[in-house]
């Protein structure tokens, strides 16, 4: 569930077809089912996704109405994330909800209906089939062999992947030590993604950089999609809650590779071989997975970098007394609560924007000009002045802000044509040079596209 506009929610559903459910159910009972059964289902069973614009609600008084729907027994929990619940889908050009068969499919317009309340049996067998996944805590010795190997990043690059997020730490060379967050743009905005979006793998004391995943949207993790190397990386997520997360999770084991998912809560956890990471669980509560997710703080001789996914900042305590050498936006530049905004330290800093140029978000575009606004006072927006709308023409290099794309002639006939403009590099204490880290990687060839500093 996530606010767009006022009195005015998307609510999203993963879902899976109900004959599926029932097929399963059947065969196994109340039976705890094989884990071999559990990963071929996973693989095989047809995943949706499903989002409706619902107007005249705010988000407690949505809740109140879908918790009605929700078995009695989970009532109590006060949030919708991870029920199940009965749905029907009827195509229609008239509709205002959007079936999705896959990460890439423009999406079929229809009528989203409540169907019958699933049978408690059904709901408790389909609550057993998850991914043997391990389970970790912060001191987790398969945790900490993982995170406490990685160095203090050089550079660090906010790459360009359309209307998604994807971010690398970068060492001296450029060899990737870790991503936080893999995405590639998806649904309507699956054509802004770049054609030749590639991850490098190759290892680091003899594994390839790990993957922290923010929070389970899939803008922020399908990049395997374009690039299954990445299956080869060890993925540390948060708690999960759906199916679709879980059938991703279980295409990580079948190529391989682990997955350490972390506990529904946890405090903060700093890593790496000098301590310079520092993974803080953002405090939203509710239906909004934005604000439930993780965010990455990087510092150095007081020096800050900030990876916010898509929280808002009131959300990140990390981001309290700080000053902030370098931030991604978050959302995109697109909604976010409150006016909390990373104070940006003296001298050299930056803001990337990272979106896909001419997305689509409702009725809406990212970068949006309220959130940007808010940026505004405390960041150099340089070419980004308010006559124009945001993201139409570069912000330049005179100031604080970078951008992954330009939105151009497409909305303004005589303005720059739409691109994207390449990852953007950020260093320490001022740009990085870009001759090491722009060059493709020697072992596998790939390359970031960085193109901004």
């Amino acid at each position: 569930m996530e606010t767009i506009g006022r009195r005015q929610l998307r609510l999203s559903f993963d879902a899976i077809p109900y004959r599926w459910a029932l097929r399963s159910w059947r065969q196994y009972g109340d039976v705890e089912p094989e884990p071999e059964y559990v990963s071929r289902f996973f693989e095989e069973v047809p995943l949706f996704h499903l989002d409706v614009i619902v107007r005249g609600f705010n988000e407690r008084e949505l809740v109140e109405v879908v918790t009605d729907l929700a078995p009695p027994d989970r009532r109590a929990e006060g949030t919708i994330v991870g029920r199940w619940i009965g749905l029907m889908f009827r195509p229609t050009p008239a509709g205002d909800a959007i079936s999705y068969s896959s990460i890439t499919d423009a999406g079929t317009t229809g009528f989203l209906g409540l169907a019958h309340l699933p049978e408690p049996p059904l709901i408790e067998h389909l609550n057993r089939l998850r991914p043997e996944v391990a389970h970790v805590n912060a001191d987790h010795w398969a945790l900490r062999a993982v995170l406490d190997s990685i160095p203090r990043p050089h550079a660090m690059a906010v790459l360009d992947v359309g209307q998604a997020s994807s971010n690398v730490m970068l060492g001296e060379t450029g060899r990737p030590l870790l991503y936080f967050d893999v995405g590639r743009a998806i649904g309507a905005n699956a054509w802004t993604t770049p054609a030749a979006l590639k991850f490098c793998t190759c290892p680091n004391n003899k594994s390839p950089a790990p993957v922290l995943i923010s929070h389970w949207h899939a803008d922020h993790y399908t990049a395997t999609s374009l690039d299954p190397d990445l299956l080869k990386c060890t993925w540390i997520v948060p708690h999960t809650v759906n199916p679709a997360h879980m059938a991703f999770q279980n295409g990580i084991l079948v190529a391989g590779s682990q997955v350490l998912q972390l506990p529904p809560v946890f405090a903060d956890l700093k890593f790496g071989t000098s301590g310079s990471y520092t993974l803080t669980q953002c405090t939203g509560t509710g239906n909004n997975l934005n604000n439930r997710g993780n965010a990455l703080m990087v510092d150095w001789r007081g020096l800050n970098w900030l990876l916010p996914g898509d929280a808002s900042y009131k959300y990140i305590s990390l981001v309290k007394d700080r000053e902030f050498t370098a931030v991604v936006a978050t959302h995109h530049g697109g909604f976010f609560a409150g006016n909390t905004v990373p104070t940006r330290a003296p001298g050299y800093a930056r803001l990337v924007y990272s979106f896909g140029h001419n997305n689509v978000f409702g009725t809406a575009m990212h970068p949006l000009p309220a959130s940007v606004a808010k940026h505004k006072t405390q960041w150099n927006h340089g070419n980004w002045i308010p006559a124009l709308p945001p993201g139409l023409v570069s912000p330049g290099v005179a100031g604080d802000v970078r951008a992954t794309a330009v939105h151009g002639v497409m909305l303004f006939p005589g303005i720059a044509p739409p691109t994207h403009s390449g990852a953007v590099a950020i260093g320490w204490q001022g740009p990085p040079a870009l001759a090491g880290l722009a060059a493709p990687c020697p072992t596998c060839g790939k390359s970031f596209n960085i193109q901004q500093t």
